[in-house]
């Protein structure tokens, strides 16, 4: 599991883009803010933040097609099977175009929005998800399956969000719910998140969901994945933008841009204007398409 610890130095993550890009990143971080390390010391809040606390007001609802917390991961609606070989009708897979980086595990994602629901963009930097919605994130590890996320939106406000880990097992034929985390899972250096981390992430950004923005998805993508075309077309977003693909561009070189989208799905949920560390650390790593005819590369 990727975390921002205090002092973790940039060169840390020298393997995971190309060097061009690599390059153009640490350029743009130490160029225009003087940043040599990702990372905040915890506050009181977060320490606050226990297992046995988290997600409290939730914990109470009734996930639609479970009644009551899952304990498996068949039972969140994702799969027809214990072992996830099928994937339930209804069910999208997608690819953001930029993605965080995850120790060198490879990933799948899956989203589930109840039919007929659409999603608010009135925001298009801040889209607001219909209750009952669902995503799902699966991490593979030297090639062994090692947990699948879930969040699900089980009220009206973005307080209602409830989040889980399941681990897998070492049949690799279930994975159970596993809410206090993991520590090297199924034997490899992957580490399964609480609830309490996944909300310090989550919590960071005002509509709670990673990943799955207008920024992430205008991209062609994989054949059969969710992308942003595919959403307007699909009537989904309740203000969808003008104009073709791509809607929002980003300046700069292939160099320039792979680095901006690479600090924006690896900083941008802490360093934007609605994390609780923005006040003491007000740098803007987050990508938001009013501004990207701004962005100086």
């Amino acid at each position: 599991m990727h975390r921002c610890l205090p002092g973790q130095r940039l060169s840390e993550y020298r393997a995971v883009t190309t060097a061009a890009a690599r390059s153009a990143a640490v350029a743009l971080l130490v160029g225009t803010a003087g940043l040599a390390g990702c990372g905040d010391s915890p506050s009181a809040a977060d320490a606050a933040i226990t297992d046995a606390g988290v997600d409290a007001a939730t914990d109470a609802g009734a996930s639609p097609d479970a009644g009551g917390d899952p304990m498996f991961l068949a039972d969140t609606g994702l799969c027809l099977d214990a072992g996830c070989t099928q994937i339930a009708a209804g069910i999208v897979p997608y690819t953001p175009q930029y993605q965080l980086w995850s120790d060198g595990a490879t990933k799948q994602r899956w989203i589930y929005l109840p039919p007929g629901s659409q999603i608010d963009t009135s925001n298009m930097d801040r889209w607001v998800f219909p209750t009952g919605t669902r995503l799902w994130k699966e991490f593979t590890r030297d090639n062994v399956r090692v947990e699948t996320r879930m969040i699900e939106k089980r009220g009206s406000d973005e307080s209602s969000w409830y989040y889980v880990s399941f681990v897998w097992n070492q049949a690799q034929d279930q994975a159970v719910a596993t809410p206090a985390g993991m520590m090297n899972a199924n034997g490899t250096g992957h580490d399964v998140p609480s609830r309490a981390d996944c909300r310090r992430c989550h919590d960071q950004v005002s509509t709670r969901v990673l990943g799955f923005s207008a920024v992430d998805l205008d991209h062609v993508g994989p054949k059969g994945h969710l992308n942003l075309a595919q959403l307007i077309a699909d009537d989904v977003l309740t203000a969808p933008p003008s104009g073709s693909a791509p809607f929002f561009a980003l300046p700069g070189n292939p160099a320039e841009r792979a680095a901006l989208g690479y600090l924006h799905a690896n900083c941008g949920h802490c360093h934007n204007p609605d994390s609780s560390i923005h006040a003491n650390r007000p740098l803007e790593l987050g990508l938001e398409t009013a501004r990207l005819d701004t962005l100086a590369t």
